[in-house]
């Protein structure tokens, strides 16, 4: 584990809920999810074979304090940002943004996995369109080339 990994864990003493409430962006509406499965339901990558938790269930391994299962989740880096889950949500839980503060804190903590394809556009977006003030469609289709002819592990 690494040193904030570590002091996170320590600092929580498995109050895990707490700890992405506090931590990720948006984790305050975790407990808001009344668990009916829309936002899968309605997700166009819930048919993947690498989507292994689905919002609802990562929402409910938070709340059951399943820290280490959460964060080696590969569930919150499948996300697509298309909203679709926020449009169907009863209680209009942001789940795009949740999804993604919780993907940000497991990076921040240095529990991301590596070479993970959506993790690595966003830094490369990112990157491109701080650095050039917008977006070098050609830079970064070179940058993802090498990520997108491997296999993913």
């Amino acid at each position: 584990m690494s040193d904030m990994n570590t002091q996170m864990a320590d600092r929580y003493k498995n109050n895990f809920l707490k700890e992405i409430e506090e931590q990720a962006e948006m984790g305050e509406w975790v407990k808001m999810c009344m668990q009916c499965g829309l936002c899968s339901g309605s997700c166009p990558t819930n048919f993947h074979s690498g989507w292994d938790h689905p919002p609802q269930e990562i929402f409910m391994l938070i709340r059951a304090g399943k820290r280490e299962e959460v964060l080696n989740a590969q569930g919150m880096y499948m996300c697509t940002s298309c909203y679709n889950c926020y449009v169907r949500c009863p209680r209009k839980v942001p789940v795009t943004h949740v999804m993604h503060g919780i993907a940000e804190y497991a990076y921040r903590i240095g529990r991301a996995p590596k070479n993970q394809p959506s993790m690595h556009l966003s830094k490369t977006f990112w990157t491109n369109a701080t650095k050039n003030g917008r977006v070098n469609e050609v830079r970064k289709c070179r940058a993802l080339r090498w990520v997108w002819s491997r296999p993913v592990v």
